[in-house]
């Protein structure tokens, strides 16, 4: 019997195959992220320099790194670094399943197979979007900690849009009492046009 964790871990280097490196593993449960300033065991950088060349669309893979743009610009970032995952969280979110039985044709495509087995299936692209997005905005390379922080962040999304949709509401509400005149229709001047009136 698979569990989750073994089908997250099948899918992603289906969905990426920068995704097949033995740093990536899920649930992953680390410390710090690796500063793309760092290093790794002393001599190998986080952060590789190669610019966007325009006779080669798709620059080579490098083992445990991703190829992207990101704070020091076009390179290639470790795995280790959370900017890596904010590359493949963008990648991964524009993708969509093509040919998958129900699936209707849709713009981009997911890359060819690193394994030569098939087409990862929407539900494992969708289960690869989520793990990107939450390490991508983890404050430390921890799924679990990631996760709650996902939610704790879409949760204040959705209570900030809350709120002003209530402020919106109550605005609203009060310009609708509001009279079209200075005084309401019981005579009596509203507050803040006394002075006003006077001038009149």
């Amino acid at each position: 019997m698979t569990t989750r964790d073994d089908e997250i871990n099948a899918a992603m280097p289906k969905v990426q195959p920068e995704l097949a490196s033995k740093y990536v593993s899920y649930p992953m449960k680390r410390q710090v992220w690796l500063s793309i300033d760092g290093q790794i065991d002393g001599n190998v950088p986080a952060f590789i320099p190669h610019k966007k060349d325009p006779n080669f669309p798709k620059p080579p893979l490098k083992e445990d790194y991703v190829w992207g743009t990101g704070p020091r610009g076009f390179g290639y970032y470790h795995i280790l670094c959370r900017e890596a995952y904010k590359i493949l969280y963008h990648r991964v979110n524009g993708m969509r399943a093509i040919g998958a039985p129900g699936q209707g044709c849709c713009c981009a495509s997911p890359p060819p197979p690193s394994d030569g087995g098939q087409k990862p299936t929407a539900k494992e692209i969708d289960d690869v979007k989520d793990v990107m997005y939450n390490r991508s905005i983890a404050s430390r390379p921890d799924d679990f900690l990631a996760q709650k922080e996902a939610i704790d962040a879409a949760r204040g999304v959705a209570q900030a849009h809350y709120h002003q949709d209530q402020n919106i509401q109550l605005a609203v509400m009060v310009g609708m009492n509001l009279p079209f005149s200075s005084t309401n229709t019981a005579g009596l001047d509203m507050p803040g046009t006394t002075m006003a009136n006077s001038y009149y």
